[in-house]
């Protein structure tokens, strides 16, 4: 090629080359857009324009070569094959925000809003920037050339730097999605190296571009550096990389891998799906807000500082954007000049009102963050502030000041970087605990707590052996029993938590020693014969016992009862065979929850029987052992549930679901032994079944009782059962184009459920971005102080009390006692933590004699800081109680906090409803307080709190828009619910029918039964689905062994729980009135009262006190809604 200028290039330009690349575009152009019709891609609209704009730019270049001495077509050309790839980094950008929100966005550094948003804002800005330089490049005057090619450097730069950040950024997604998910992300595995081969290039290429056009010599016009003289770099490092980079779209397309509807995610879930803006919101014509609207959303728009900084880029965009505009306009036309300049003064006016807000934000954000005993009156006077501006709405009732830190609840767990350590504080341990500040100090602890707890056991040895037998004696040695049992479980208790949750494996090893060593010794303690007989010697006294409160009766029955169930009671002989077999029921039950998690044996599948099975799915089982067209299936994995739900082919289903839920001799044979052991057990205490042992102390009292409720509870849903049944039998009618109607068979559930929702969730907005985890504690607090007169308030943690930076300190306050407990809220997820939800008690609530205090400092157990306090209204001292409230969130950025699904949000409500249960059962002994109560009776307090969830009243106190502020919209919510559980009373009849089989199998048949055998005998007298042949799905059903005889508590809880709402709360589920009655009929006695009696005073039916048969029928007869 000759090195000389030749008209408008400084080669000879050749036709042949761009006419081949003019085609070549043009062919993947068009490929690319039947490629987007027929997948509903909108968001690969950049890689489209990127395409044509490749086209149309060759089509130029022939025209500028062929006209060398005319501008006009060489500026276009240059223009647009120069800024092309821009759009096609911003089609990277889209590409990789969808693939996060697909996967889920809290495995990346920033959410994937923030990805089109920023980055597609960057790559405008690129355009804008090269677009002026290419067309200033294009003139022929020297001076313009000099300038373009100044800001041309500046715009390919500014791509390459931010091109690079967004590469880290994918980068670091796709190593931590590595290392959480594993096989999971193999189905779009192809999608993501596409991903990295097209953004490789496209780096490639614009690092050449900026080499290239530095290279420009603006000394003479003949002297040109190699890059600008030589054509072949430009075709090998431009026009090839782009042309590469956007076929490989063609060949792996992202509507293979990635679903048409943005919202949904890899596990099923969905998110909310925000309009994309870039710059400005637009105006969008709703109704006239309310004014309690308009106070929520004034509130969030003033408090929300990552909106303040969503609006200082955007600002900071615009101005940039605009300048380089304006700067082009008045090179090539100075007559613009003046406008320009006033329509930047504007802009910057914007900009600097956009940095002010930022700031404001910032400031405020600081003040937060300090702990809270430094914030004095300037915290003061923003909460004040927040709190004027905040919602005082209730749907019924008065309209209240909400009190507590209720203004700063959302800030302090919606924010990463919100601390609440005070690190002036003096360092302390776990929990406030001095004793604990070291993992070594456990094992200490545990050791003093044995020798304390001797001196008590000693104690009561004394007392049982007095001759008196008065009701003083009786009274204080359930006293002094009640101390030992609360000062070993509060030890045991803060290992278990430790051992479970603690993220630094030395505390967990600590933990756990303390944990074994105190445990072994409380075993010791139950088989303790000298504690039995004095507390049995003085209950056998009938005027010492009548003598005694019926909290104290209860107290000293439940001791008897624990002590019994250990065997001590029996003779030597007896005893030594009852801890023979209870070791064997322990042995069993552990290798029976082994089998029951163990794998099934894969089935092979023909690929062309997997019609209707979503395309990454069987890409995910082509990727393993496939030969022959056929694929192996591993039963209960996700493929397998997948292809129960969508394989239009029943046989493959029926192969499946027989593989799921295969009879394996041996594992039935395990949970046979278990039921036969456990049945020995109870012959041998003198029970005739291990049901009637196990019940004996529930609200259920006998088998009898149980199987009324369920049988009650049966009848009762058999209509709402046969009801959806015949809804999905008719879809499998039509399909099937059956005259008959057809049975549903256990393969077709899955399946015809998917069918009878298809596309009527489709339309339903997701609600995650109306309960961030701050604003949902907001709302539980606003809830509590409605109905019970308390709310929470933040306090700071010492050094040393906490586990981890994100664990916050909550206070419970009472408007009449003050502080009556803690709860520590561990809601984050991290490393190594547990999954799921739970609630543990750290300390339960009691009363504590006078000298008690000095004898714990005596044997060197000095008092916690929050062992004992002296409550408005009570003369005695309490110890408060103490629990921790865990779940796995994802953990909020200072950008977007964290967003609850809707599971989530009943979750985080259940959960509460225990913690609350501890808070407010505040009883004078230990054994009884809180949720230590009748396993029966422990899930109403849990259960009713998610109808308040999902109560229009409640959710109208704090749901609301983390960013825009608007409030939820109520009928969007109850369309979610009822696509998440569009056959209900399907899912209890299946609960009904495990609770039913757990009778079966813990009755006085236990001796001698076949499992397999009783359950599809139960299975035909209950009605609905039958058993599918040749499977044993009991060998499955883990409950058995944790739950055994007592699988029924659940559903008799969630009974009782919806009458509670519909006679109680359901008219004004804010009312104080109903509050207080529940709290002081059911929720204040924890354990110490029978529940019987605290339903027949709450319901105002004396004939529930007596429980029985009849009350448990009639409680089956309420239902569950």
């Amino acid at each position: 090629m000759a090195s000389n200028r030749d008209g408008n290039y400084n080669y000879d330009a050749s036709v042949p080359a761009a006419a081949l690349f003019a085609a070549l575009f043009g062919l993947t152009l068009g490929l690319h857009i039947l490629q987007a019709l027929r997948g509903k891609c909108r968001y690969l609209i950049p890689l489209v324009i990127a395409t044509l704009m490749e086209v149309m730019g060759y089509i130029f270049r022939i025209l500028a070569i062929k006209k060398p001495d005319q501008l006009w077509p060489l500026i276009p050309s240059e223009t647009l094959i120069i800024t092309a790839p821009a759009f096609l980094a911003a089609n990277s950008y889209m590409i990789f925000g969808r693939i996060m929100a697909y996967v889920g966005p809290e495995y990346g550094l920033v959410g994937h809003e923030f990805i089109t948003k920023v980055f597609v804002g960057a790559d405008i800005v690129a355009i804008l920037t090269q677009a002026s330089g290419g067309s200033m490049l294009s003139g022929d005057d020297f001076s313009s050339i000099k300038i373009g090619r100044t800001v041309l450097i500046v715009g390919l730069a500014f791509q390459v730097v931010a091109f690079g950040i967004f590469m880290f950024i994918a980068l670091a997604f796709d190593l931590k999605t590595r290392r959480k998910l594993g096989d999971k992300m193999t189905p779009i595995r192809p999608l993501i190296w596409a991903f990295y081969v097209s953004a490789l290039l496209i780096i490639i290429r614009s690092i050449f571009r900026t080499i290239e056009f530095s290279t420009i010599s603006f000394e003479s016009e003949v002297q040109q550096g190699y890059a600008i003289t030589h054509e072949w770099m430009f075709y090998v490092l431009d026009s090839l990389l782009i042309l590469l980079a956007t076929i490989i779209f063609n060949w792996i397309h992202p509507s293979s891998y990635l679903p048409s509807r943005k919202g949904l995610r890899m596990d099923g879930t969905t998110y909310e799906v925000r309009k994309f803006r870039l710059f400005r919101r637009k105006r969008v014509d709703t109704p006239e807000p309310k004014p309690e609207e308009q106070e929520m959303a004034l509130s969030s728009s003033r408090l929300e500082h990552g909106q303040y900084f969503a609006d200082f880029v955007d600002g900071i965009m615009v101005y940039i954007s605009t300048m380089c505009i304006l700067h082009a306009m008045e090179l090539t036309s100075p007559t613009l000049i003046l406008k320009s300049r006033a329509v930047r003064h504007s802009r910057l006016m914007h900009l600097g009102q956009a940095m002010f807000r930022s700031l404001a934000a910032l400031a405020s954000r600081q003040v937060r963050n300090k702990p809270i005993r430094a914030r004095n009156s300037r915290l003061r006077t923003l909460s004040q502030a927040s709190a004027f501006l905040a919602p005082l709405h209730s749907t019924k009732g008065p309209t209240i000041q909400y009190g507590g830190d209720d203004a700063l609840l959302p800030s302090i767990f919606d924010s990463s970087s919100h601390s609440l350590i005070d690190q002036s504080s003096k360092p302390t341990g776990l929990f406030g605990n001095s004793d604990l500040a070291q993992p070594s100090d456990f094992i200490s602890l545990a050791k003093r707590t044995q020798r304390y707890t001797k001196r008590i056991v000693d104690r009561i040895v004394d007392y049982g052996q007095t001759e008196s037998g008065s009701s003083t004696d009786l009274a204080t040695l359930v006293r002094l029993v009640d101390r030992l049992s609360d000062t070993l479980c509060c030890v045991i208790d803060t290992a278990e938590f430790v051992r479970n949750s603690h993220p630094d494996p030395r505390w967990v090893a600590a933990a756990n020693d303390a944990y074994e060593y105190l445990c072994s010794w409380m075993n010791e303690l139950n088989t303790h014969v000298g504690l039995y007989k004095s507390l049995d010697r003085l209950t056998k006294d009938p005027e010492a016992v009548a003598r005694l409160s019926p909290e104290e009766k209860q107290v000293a029955l439940l001791f008897i009862r624990d002590f019994e169930k250990s065997g001590i009671h029996l003779p030597e002989a007896q005893r030594v065979q009852f801890v023979t077999l209870s070791d064997t029921i322990l042995s069993l039950g552990r290798q029976f929850l082994t089998e029951a998690a163990a794998p099934r044996p894969d089935v092979k599948v023909r690929i062309r029987d997997l019609t209707g099975v979503p395309l990454n799915v069987i890409r995910s089982l082509s990727s393993s052992d496939a030969r022959g067209g056929e694929v192996w299936v591993a039963p209960n994995s996700w493929e397998a549930r997948m292809i129960l739900r969508y394989a239009i082919n029943p046989n493959v289903r029926r192969d499946v679901f027989t593989a799921s839920n295969a009879l394996v001799p041996e594992y039935v044979d395990t949970l046979e032994a278990l039921i036969k052991t456990r049945y020995e057990l109870a012959k041998l205490v003198g029970s005739p079944s291990y049901a009637a042992m196990t019940l004996g102390e529930k609200m259920a009292r006998d088998q009898n009782s149980v199987n009324e409720f369920l049988h009650s509870l049966a009848s009762h849903h058999r209509p709402l059962v046969e009801a959806e049944l015949g809804k999905l039998a008719k879809i499998k009618q039509e399909e099937e184009n059956s005259q008959e109607t057809p049975e549903i068979l256990a393969w077709d559930r899955d399946y015809y459920i998917t069918r009878y929702t298809s596309g009527r969730s489709s339309t339903i907005a997701p609600v995650n971005s109306f309960f961030s985890v701050g604003t949902a504690i907001q709302g539980l607090s606003r809830l509590f102080q409605h109905v019970y007169g308390m709310t929470f308030r933040a306090e700071n943690i010492r050094p040393g009390e906490g586990w981890d930076p994100h664990v916050r300190k909550l206070a419970v306050i009472d408007e009449s006692e003050g502080v009556i407990g803690w709860i520590y809220m561990d809601l984050f997820a991290r490393d190594g933590k547990p999954g799921g939800a739970a609630h543990f008690t750290v300390r339960c609530s009691r009363e504590m004699a006078d000298d008690e205090l000095a004898e714990r400092e005596a044997e060197g157990l000095p008092p916690l800081a929050i062992d004992g306090m002296r409550l408005r209204g009570r003369d005695s001292l309490h110890q408060l109680p103490v629990v921790v409230l865990m779940c796995d969130f994802s953990i909020p950025t200072d950008r977007v906090p964290s967003l609850l699904s809707w599971h989530e949000v009943e979750t985080l409500f259940h959960e509460m409803g225990h913690a609350m249960h501890s808070m407010i059962g505040r009883t004078d002994y230990h054994n009884v307080s809180g949720t230590r109560c009748a396993t029966d009776f422990v899930e109403l307090p849990s259960i009713l709190m998610e109808y308040f969830a999902a109560s229009s009243p409640v959710l109208a106190t704090y749901a609301r828009h983390y960013s825009t502020g608007l409030p939820l919209d109520f009928s969007n919510l109850q369309a979610q619910i009822r696509a998440q559980s569009p056959v209900p009373a399907l899912e209890t009849h299946s609960q009904i029918l495990m609770a039913a089989l757990d009778q079966v199998y813990h009755s006085n048949q236990g001796n001698s039964l076949s499992t397999t055998a009783e359950l599809v005998k139960l299975q035909k007298e209950l009605g609905g689905i039958q058993i599918a042949p040749n499977t044993a799905w009991q060998t499955q059903f883990g409950h058995l062994f944790g739950y055994g005889a007592s699988y029924y508590s659940y559903l008799f809880d969630r009974a009782i729980a919806s009458q509670v709402w519909k006679k109680v709360f359901a008219r004004d589920p804010l009312n104080r009135e109903m509050g207080e009655r529940y709290k002081r009929e059911v929720l204040r006695h924890g354990g110490s009262k029978d529940p019987w009696h605290m339903l027949a005073a709450l319901f105002d039916e004396p004939e529930l006190a007596d429980g029985g048969a009849k009350a448990m029928k009639r409680v089956g007869e309420w239902g569950i809604e």
